[in-house]
């Protein structure tokens, strides 16, 4: 049986529900050159909540202030398994900027399938989609 790895995920919108925030993985990283929504991986007995808060700070330097959770779900990448935590950031403090040298970029919802995207993602964008009346 495969390993699971808990996962958490901000979706970052702006203030008018127009475009969310996107980041490149770097080189180096695995599935480097694929864009996905901030986040990653909850340590230990840490809560999603926490992880997502911490993950923010570390990865776009922005101060978690407030999140729903969206939705959830499991991935497979080859050997591995990605339980993924998937919340929408509706306030913050700071502005996010690349803390680790990654690309940020700010998108229309409509821009989303532009991007080559992680696997784990594309369905989340379809639903995204759908909540904010996206065609």
């Amino acid at each position: 049986m495969s390993k699971i790895t808990k996962v958490v995920v901000g979706i970052v919108v702006n203030e008018n529900d127009k475009s969310l925030l996107i980041a490149k993985r770097q080189h180096g990283k695995e599935l480097a050159g694929f864009w996905e929504f901030p986040g990653g991986k909850v340590e230990k007995e840490e809560q999603p909540l926490e992880a997502l808060k911490r993950e923010l700070y570390e990865e776009i330097g922005i101060m978690l202030t407030e999140a729903m959770l969206f939705t959830t779900k499991q991935h497979q990448y080859n050997d591995k398994v990605i339980d993924l935590a998937f919340f929408i950031v509706s306030a913050f403090e700071g502005i996010p900027y690349a803390k680790e040298g990654q690309a940020l970029k700010e998108v229309g919802f409509d821009e989303l399938h532009d991007f080559p995207m992680l696997e784990a993602n594309k369905e989340i964008i379809d639903l995204l989609c759908q909540r904010y009346k996206v065609s």
